[in-house]
């Protein structure tokens, strides 16, 4: 009977049934663009990996200079 109803959406998904479906589809969006280019996701990540370096680099620098 459950799934019946909510076969013909009588039941409303939850707001967190709805966050999951939608980071699910996220991902999955993704991992279709990844897939179709492999060398454009891998710039991606090292565009990531270097601006984050960057910022834990300031943020580092920025402790050690409240230090003195």
């Amino acid at each position: 009977m459950y799934k019946t109803a909510k076969t013909f959406s009588w039941i409303k998904p939850s707001e967190r049934q709805k966050r999951v479906a939608e980071k699910r589809q996220k991902m999955e969006h993704y991992f279709y663009h990844c897939e179709r280019n492999p060398e454009g996701f891998m710039r991606l990540k090292v565009e990531n990996f270097e601006r984050e370096t960057m910022e834990e680099n300031i943020a580092e620098s920025h402790a050690i200079q409240d230090q003195h």
